[in-house]
């Protein structure tokens, strides 16, 4: 996550990175249980299997584009009061690890996407092809996901450990910049 030069005097991020961060971070969490179900659930029900696959791409597919708006978005926005007093080794460490999660978000929507051997349909509403119609090259891309993913469920187990021990032990305003004002305002009232 580069910083932006711009400031705010606000203590929380703009309505439009929270809504960024919560419906991408959610729809991970969803995909990442699904795909997982799916390999239980392959061999004996395949009617149920055939359906979180579909799912699991559509909301994959929606969330990739937006997680390309996110990322520009996150050039451009204004970045909230950094009242957090957290050490200045510890933000550049954080900068770090969120551009690690950006990158290995964009490896599994890309692997994802070039993996798929048959075309897709978005939501049942329109076919998307695959760019890749070669087998070896599509498992190759199969691979790339499987890992991805497995780092990615570790990225967001660590992120989620990190924002509840800012929030709940260290006491900083870290995970509200994220909640937004309202929440500010219920925790004050």
């Amino acid at each position: 996550m580069t910083s932006s030069p711009l400031k705010s005097t606000q203590a929380h991020y703009d309505l439009l990175t929270r809504f960024f961060h919560w419906v991408i971070a959610f729809t991970i969490i969803y995909n990442t249980i699904a795909g997982y179900t799916m390999f239980v659930l392959e061999e004996t029900y395949p009617v149920i299997y055939q359906f979180i696959g579909d799912i699991n791409v559509s909301l994959a597919s929606v969330v990739a584009i937006l997680f390309i708006f996110r990322w520009i978005w996150s050039h451009f926005r204004q970045e909230p009061d950094s009242s957090s007093g957290l050490p200045l080794l510890q933000k550049k460490i954080a900068n770090i690890v969120h551009s690690t999660l950006y990158l290995n978000m964009f490896i599994v929507y890309l692997s994802g996407f070039l993996m798929l051997e048959h075309s897709f349909e978005i939501f049942w509403l329109f076919e998307l092809p695959n760019p890749i119609t070669t087998p070896e090259i599509n498992h190759f891309f199969f691979i790339i996901h499987r890992y991805s993913c497995i780092c990615l469920a570790i990225f967001m187990l660590v992120h989620i450990a990190a924002a509840l021990k800012h929030h709940l032990i260290e006491k900083n305003n870290v995970l509200i910049r994220m909640l937004g004002p309202k929440f500010i305002l219920r925790k004050t009232i």
